[in-house]
């Protein structure tokens, strides 16, 4: 799958705050697979803002990351829980539909 850095910037949002030791082994295996990297940062111009983050759009070619099964899902259930609640931001309902599909 390929993530981009403004899916990379919201893919945290997913995360369980709190939970068992797998779970968040887990977790921490997805961070370690998306991480941004300090050569994206320069190549695209990334730069905190008061609301969020600001990037040249143009200069991101994302990165394909492949998520094992239990990586997945444990991304999933956290999606399924915020679309319960109806929790789910607008900006990041296309992140979520690919991870579900």
């Amino acid at each position: 799958m390929k993530l981009s850095i403004k899916d990379r910037i919201h893919l945290p949002i997913l995360f369980p705050a709190k939970s068992d030791l797998v779970t968040l082994r887990l977790v921490k295996d997805i961070v370690a697979k998306t991480e941004i990297t300090q050569g994206e940062v320069k190549k695209v111009k990334l730069v905190p803002t008061e609301g969020g983050y600001k990037w040249d759009k143009e200069q991101d070619e994302g990165v394909e990351v492949k998520f094992t099964d239990l990586e997945l899902g444990v991304l999933k259930e956290r999606i399924q829980e915020m679309d319960k609640a109806k929790d789910i931001p607008a900006e990041m309902a296309d992140l979520c539909i690919r991870l579900t599909e």
